[in-house]
């Protein structure tokens, strides 16, 4: 089976580019990347999710033995925990300079949410990077 966005779409609970958009449109207002402290928890951001999604579309293309591999099993696991991480400085951050955080609570009801989530932002952040 290839892969295709209109098969993923039939997934429970997945975060779909729309509501991924509308998400992200919420969480960028008003930010301000000349704030070094800001801007040092946004790149954290979004390295986390750009490994993170490395890592996520490998995961098709692995062997089940691979995929049983304790070893790799946890750095999935701890890739995706540091990624939540960063993604709760990011909201914190937010809170404190007054932001709109509404969008926190559209993500972060479920893990894979979170992980769909990063894995638009490493598209929008990998199509604006043509040069």
């Amino acid at each position: 089976m290839i892969p295709t966005y209109d098969k993923a779409k039939e997934q429970h609970d997945l975060l779909d580019f729309e509501t991924a958009q509308n998400i992200y449109s919420k969480m960028i207002t008003g930010i301000n990347l000349s704030d070094s402290e800001f801007k040092e928890y946004w790149d954290d951001f979004i390295n986390g999710c750009i490994e993170y999604s490395n890592f996520r579309s490998l995961w098709l293309t692995i062997s089940r033995e691979e995929k049983n591999n304790q070893d790799l099993d946890a750095k999935r696991t701890s890739t995706h925990n540091e990624l939540i991480r960063s993604l709760n400085v990011i909201m914190r951050y937010l809170q404190q300079e007054s932001k709109d955080t509404s969008w926190y609570d559209e993500i972060t009801e479920n893990r894979k949410r979170i992980g769909d989530f990063a894995n638009y932002i490493a598209y929008i952040y990998a199509v604006n990077s043509r040069d």
